[in-house]
């Protein structure tokens, strides 16, 4: 049975969170690889090609989104920092 994914919504404000810590380049790898797979779930694309993209499992998309509770996504930042 395959998997149903539920994608997220980020704010206007996590969003240019995420573009600092991109551009910024600092940062631990796995700090980084989530941070892109919250920025390509909330551009709804799927896990699959997620997990192409950024050379990981397919698994580890969906651990990282299940990990995440909508009242953690509101404060990503923070939820980013904590979880590495």
């Amino acid at each position: 049975m395959a998997r149903q994914m539920q994608f997220i919504q980020l704010t206007n404000e996590e969003r240019s969170s995420l573009k600092t810590l991109f551009r910024s380049g600092k940062g631990k790898n796995r700090q980084l690889t989530r941070a892109r797979i919250f920025d390509l779930l909330d551009r709804q694309v799927p896990p699959a090609l997620i997990a192409q993209t950024l050379s990981c499992g397919i698994a580890t998309v969906y651990n990282i989104k299940r990990r995440t509770s909508p009242l953690i996504v509101k404060g990503f930042p923070v939820f980013i920092i904590v979880a590495c």
